[in-house]
């Protein structure tokens, strides 16, 4: 199996539109999907949330705004990126499926 395409490609794919977001005041599910561009919450433990976003949302920012307003108390934010093992996995699968 090989890669061909750009490596950018590549990236985005490892990168995703997934945050994993961490509050000492976890709101519920339903509070977060009301923030723009958020289409899927998933909870995790130690108040860490997986948050599925739209691509064109900057929901980064958002989300940080409504736990500033909100008192959620905002302690992690960053990318959930996916191993390059799942990469592989994703590829080998598109391109079996093919």
């Amino acid at each position: 199996l090989v890669f061909n395409g750009n490596i950018d490609v590549l990236k985005k794919q490892r990168v995703g539109n997934k945050l994993l977001v961490g509050f000492r005041h976890a709101p519920n599910s339903e509070a977060l999907l009301k923030v723009a561009g958020i289409l899927e919450v998933e909870n995790l433990h130690n108040n860490m949330m997986r948050i599925t976003f739209s691509d064109d949302a900057s929901s980064a920012e958002a989300i940080v705004q409504a736990a500033v307003s909100n008192n959620w108390g905002l302690f992690h934010i960053a990318p959930d990126q996916t191993s390059l093992e799942d990469v592989f996995m994703q590829l080998t699968y598109n391109q079996l499926a093919a």
